[in-house]
């Protein structure tokens, strides 16, 4: 299964907010494994995406402003939403399964952007979209 993740920064005075992409993975990962049990391993390319995807995207507001993109493939996104909601994987979690996605990555951006910013500056975040991408469209970066 595949789990992609893209960040783009908008204001391009912040090239440094990226931050460390290693790090970041690797909170992905933990973030993963403890709120849905799903172990990781970072991977610099990941496969390509083999089937449909199910992609959310948050933007950021604070001291600069940036857009996170999560792309799962739908396999994973389904698993996602059975752990996170403690069900069996079936019809109802794959129905649920980009809002998994959407909450993933929304609780991921959240913790990101005050290790960015720190916890002294505001930021206000986008509500999630989510939209489900043929596996051609999973693996391009955000426009």
């Amino acid at each position: 299964m595949n789990i992609t993740a893209f960040w783009k920064i908008i204001d391009d005075s912040l090239e440094e907010a990226e931050g460390d992409i290693e790090e970041q993975m690797e909170f992905l990962g933990e973030m993963l494994e403890e709120a849905a049990f799903i172990f990781t391993e970072p991977q610099v390319e990941p496969p390509p995406f083999q089937g449909k995807a199910v992609e959310a995207l948050i933007g950021y507001q604070g001291p600069h402003t940036g857009e996170l993109r999560l792309v799962a493939d739908a396999g994973l996104a389904a698993t996602l939403a059975a752990n996170l909601l403690g069900e069996d994987e079936g019809d109802a979690t794959r129905v649920k399964a980009g809002d998994a996605v959407g909450e993933l990555l929304n609780m991921f951006v959240g913790v990101w952007v005050v290790k960015l910013f720190g916890e002294q500056n505001r930021c206000k975040l986008g509500v999630p979209r989510v939209r489900e991408l043929p596996a051609a469209e999973a693996g391009a970066p955000v426009k």
